[in-house]
């Protein structure tokens, strides 16, 4: 009758002594306390205390007990006085050792174990019969109780006998209370709109009933109790778990069963207001809930209505409106119809002030231009047919597109589109259940008027006036969740969550995406045999339709709650990005690399919104990183992760992303004055991956009307690679900042607009290299100027030395590889004013000498050697020819003659440099083997020849070497005979020169005046 089992001596006496009262007689108290010893002896949780000896330890469990009912006696007798009560003392001495025959040695009863049983006699009286027991559940008595319930239950024994009352009846009530909300969830009936009071009320008890147990179970401190009923709740959804039908009939069960849109809100209301404590599997489930809402068309809101909605990412598209549509035609579409792309661009293209100011006219470009890198070529292939075609669901943020009421935006009087006449003002004091309820009895009224009331129509009809009554029931669906739910919430309340806590939520949400990218790819393993499954190979496809899949928007959408949730919590962005966040993204571009690397013979594998939304969200966190001193390296170098992998992610389809991310990142030049090296290199190589993939767009023979290219446009990741460059050059706070590998994004640039037939787009870039070209000329003289140490100046001096010759090797880079006379003219003269304006006097004669043996004279004879040489420079435009010519000359003597008095006083190494301009007019400077230019040739007239054309040009240069060797004759350092190196390497050089043969005896006989 009684369970003595896992409780202590003290607590089976009491509840044993509760159930009746002790007779008079000393024989019977003996007998019965005699048999309650027997079975507590061997059988509680103090045996551990008794000897081993059955017979011993049922003498000893009986003296004590006896003992026990005697002190109780003894301190709750008001006719005993305080000072003759039994005191602790005594009570220990007496029943410490009961004797060799009855206590072993070794087995004495601890003097804490009988402190323990005093205290707590002390503290309560045992009652028994007649003595206030009767008639009161007392503890011993609930403890009995349930210890007896514990098969009819299904649950586990308390393993603890010293809890408080509340917990252990929470621990073993919560299981049945649990099955009686899901038996208040669980009644099968019609849809709400024909038979919906008994769904209500059932609705309103459940939602009553699960939000006071989890509220209960919480403030008692049983978190694994409360996370075992949030699953239970979770489940009760029915949005979990059953993916064996297609959406249409999953939508249909869900919008008729207003207790499973109950359970939702209790979900979802837990979770926000204790996602501390629902665990990460309780976040799973949670999350799992809203890819399904997505997916059914049940989360409201959105940007095209304007409302506060999950669906509405916090930042702007990265993306332009046109750019958008034609990317999400390719989602939805799998091919590119490159005619319409056309006409969008020709008739939506308006163009950018920056795009005309720099590239030409939009207008034109967008007449013509073919379509976009980000869709040129791509294909989405179809996905595996799944049972619950998911793969069919592309665009994340999409609307069911036949319920009108989220066309509409918010109304001035209105904050989440709800009209007056469909809300409702709930009782602000009453349950969540009730309001529940409340809505449900409105929203019948609604329809029960339009049934009553129904009119012939007019046409005169105000759409705010039939819009509540002609609502779909998936629409009214999802304006009831939109009501009750604060999915929002979720994601805003992060906020409140300790630093754990927001750990557990992200990784949840990871795990979600992880688990359904295994999934996917067990079923694309599935998919392949469909037609060859055998009975066996079906059921296994039949038993993976319960996993938990996510479709390609929803795991877009997965993408955007992490970024949104970490932008959320900024202030603790960096112990973020170190846990989940950092794992994720690596692990995620990663491993999509991994796959498309092994497909040597194949395509790389076309972007999907999860990549897109995955490569945008980093882009995000960068940029909110810019502001974060502790973590802005780390995030901005994990850009390489895109950057240094073309095949991560197509890297055409993401140009125009990586483009505008790049530019909202510069924008932030304060956070980028922290950068170390490191995140400069991550910042720089994404302006250089944009420069390489943009100014794909203009073909090269695309024109405007006036012969000018067409221009750029404004998302054009080139475009956006040059503003922002422009922009950190620039700014006045970055100009120390910025690291001369700069310099290759820029060279990337003037390429993009060599390969793209946009010369505009490489002249600008050009004049980057300028700026950055007379900013270190500046620092060098000021350098020079200053008064500091030598041992700093020199180390200053070194530093800025090697960004300028950096600059110059890019300007020249730019001449040699650029196609187009405008750009490869103005390199020219970019280059040869690096020698000749006031700054240059400042730079130091070896590294002139050095930058014009190395790069501008080497650069200059390669030049000229195909403007002489090129046989279809007939086709060239004379007049570019000797423009061109001509600079290519400036370049060779102005520098040299222009720093000739500093080079003479320094000793810097003259005759190094001579030689090798020497060598590149030994080339030119050679008669060609035919006849001789008529006098008086017209050259300039309509009877121009090839050959004329090539004598002209070695006349001017003739002329340059006569004027080059007249001012080394009047610095002194050149001489008529050969009395020094640097005259018999002239002399010998001019003599082998056939077109200069009479050139040596003038030159050395001309009278010259010396410079003083």
């Amino acid at each position: 009758l009684f369970r003595l089992e896992n409780q202590s001596l003290i607590d089976g006496l009491r509840m044993f002594l509760a159930c009746f009262r002790l007779p008079g007689e000393g024989q019977q108290i003996d007998r019965i306390i005699q048999a309650f010893a027997d079975s507590c002896g061997s059988r509680c949780d103090d045996n551990k205390y008794f000897s081993a000896d059955t017979k011993r330890a049922s003498d000893a469990a009986f003296l004590l007990a006896y003992s026990i009912i005697m002190l109780n006696t003894d301190q709750h007798n008001p006719q005993i006085r305080d000072d003759k009560k039994m005191s602790l003392e005594a009570f220990l001495r007496n029943n410490a050792d009961y004797g060799r025959d009855i206590t072993e040695k070794g087995k004495e009863f601890p003097p804490e174990f009988l402190t323990g049983i005093y205290e707590s006699i002390r503290e309560e009286e045992i009652r028994t019969e007649k003595d206030g027991a009767e008639g009161h559940m007392t503890v011993e008595r609930w403890k009995d109780v349930l210890r007896g319930s514990t098969v009819a239950f299904g649950s586990t024994a308390p393993t603890r006998d010293n809890e408080d009352l509340k917990e252990l009846v929470v621990e073993s009530l919560w299981t049945p209370m649990v099955s009686a909300v899901g038996a208040f969830w669980g009644v099968v009936r019609p849809p709400v709109h024909q038979e919906g009071m008994l769904s209500a009320q059932g609705a309103r008890l459940g939602m009553d009933i699960a939000l006071d147990l989890l509220s209960g179970v919480r403030s008692l401190g049983r978190i694994d109790i409360f996370q075992e009923i949030f699953s239970f709740v979770c489940n009760y959804t029915g949005l979990l778990g059953i993916y064996n039908l297609d959406a249409v009939d999953r939508t249909s069960n869900f919008v008729s069963s207003v207790e499973a849109q109950s359970a939702v809100v209790v979900a979802v209301q837990t979770a926000r207001d204790a996602g501390d404590d629902i665990g990460q599997a309780g976040w799973k489930q949670l999350w799992g809930i809203i890819f399904e809402l997505r997916d059914l068309k049940m989360l409201g809101g959105g940007k095209a209505s304007c409302r506060r909605s999950i669906l509405c990412e916090s930042d702007s598209d990265l993306l332009s409106d046109q750019s958008r549509r034609e990317w999400t035609m390719i989602l939805e579409k799998g091919y590119i119809d490159e005619d319409e792309i056309n006409q969008n661009n020709a008739n939506n293209s308006k163009g950018s002030f920056l795009g005309r100011l720099f590239f030409g006219k939009d207008e034109t470009f967008a007449e013509q231009q073919p379509p976009s890198a980000a869709v040129e070529g791509m294909k989405v292939p179809r996905r595996p047919t799944t049972l619950h075609r998911k793969e069919e669901f592309l665009v994340w943020d999409d609307l069911a597109p036949s319920d009108d009421e989220d066309d509409e935006t918010v109304s001035d009087d209105t904050d989440d589109g709800i009209s007056s006449k469909e809300r409702l003002p709930f009782a602000p004091f009453a349950s969540p259940g009730t309001n529940f309820e409340s809505q449900l009895i409105h929203e019948d009224m609604l329809i029960q008027h339009q049934n009553n009331d129904i009119r012939p129509v007019t046409g005169l009809e105000r759409v705010e006036d039939t819009r509540p009554y002609q609502l779909s029931p998936r629409a009214r669906v999802r304006k009831r969740l939109q009501r009750a739910c604060d999915f929002f919430g979720l994601i805003t309340e992060s906020r409140f969550l300790d630093i754990n806590g927001v750990k557990t939520l992200i990784s949840a949400l990871v795990e979600v995406i992880n688990d359904a990218e295994e999934a996917s790819k067990q079923q694309q393993q599935y998919s392949q045999q469909q037609d060859e499954n055998s009975g066996e190979e079906k059921s296994e496809l039949e038993e993976y339709s319960h996993c938990c899949p996510l479709s390609p928007a929803s795991e877009a959408l997965a993408e955007i709650l992490l970024c949104e949730i970490a932008l959320k919590n900024k202030d603790r962005l960096g112990a973020l990005w170190h846990s989940p966040l950092r794992n994720h993204y690596t692990r995620k571009l990663t491993s999509t690399a991994t796959k498309t690397d092994t497909l040597e013979d194949e395509k790389p594998v076309p972007i999907d919104p999860g990549i897109e939304k995955c490569v945008t969200g980093l882009l995000r966190l960068c940029t909110c990183a810019a502001l974060k001193q502790d973590i802005a390296n780390e995030l901005i170098c994990s850009l390489a992760l895109v950057t240094t992998r073309d095949k991560v992610v197509e890297v055409g389809a993401l140009d125009k992303h990586l483009g505008e991310g790049l530019w909202r990142i510069c924008r932030n030049d304060d956070g980028l004055l922290e950068l170390s090296a490191e995140g400069w290199e991550g910042l720089l190589g994404l302006a250089e991956w944009c420069a390489n993939r943009g100014a794909k767009s203009v073909a090269l023979d695309t024109k405007q009307p006036d012969g000018r290219a067409a221009g750029l446009a404004e998302d054009d990741s080139a475009f956006q690679a040059y503003r922002s460059i422009h922009y950190l050059l620039h700014t006045a706070s970055l100009h120390q900042y910025v690291p001369i590998t700069v310099t290759k994004a820029i060279g990337a640039l003037i390429v993009s607009g060599e390969q793209g037939g946009c010369p505009k787009l490489s002249l600008a870039s050009l004049d980057l290299l300028q700026t950055l070209r007379t900013r270190y000329e500046a620092f060098i003289a000021q350098s020079v100027t200053d008064g500091v140490s030598s041992e700093q100046q020199e180390q200053d001096m070194v530093i800025f030395l090697d960004c300028w010759k950096t600059v110059l090797s890019g300007i020249a880079n730019a001449a040699a590889v650029s196609g187009d006379s405008i750009v490869s003219q103005h390199s020219f003269s970019v280059l040869a004013g690096a020698f000749l304006d006031k700054h240059s006097v400042s730079i130091p004669t070896e590294a002139v000498c050095g930058v014009l043996q190395h790069t501008c004279i080497p650069l200059a004879g390669q030049r000229i050697g195909l403007l002489i040489n090129d046989k279809n420079r007939a086709s060239w435009n004379i007049e570019h020819i000797m423009i061109e010519f001509e600079q290519c000359l400036s370049l060779i003597f102005k520098p040299l003659l222009f720093h000739l008095k500093r080079i003479v006083d320094t000793n810097a190494d003259l005759v190094g440099t001579w030689r090798v301009l020497l060598r590149i007019l030994e080339t030119v400077l050679q008669d060609d083997p035919i006849a001789p230019v008529p006098a008086g040739s017209d050259l300039d007239g309509g009877d121009m020849t090839p050959d004329k054309m090539r004598h002209a040009l070695k006349n001017l240069a003739r002329e340059h070497l006569r004027n080059a060797v007249i001012m080394l004759r009047s610095n002194g350092v050149l001489l008529p005979d050969n009395s020094n190196a640097l005259s018999v390497l002239t002399w010998e050089s001019i003599s082998r020169m056939t077109f200069c043969k009479d050139l040596v005896v003038e030159l050395q006989n001309a009278k010259v005046e010396p410079i003083v």
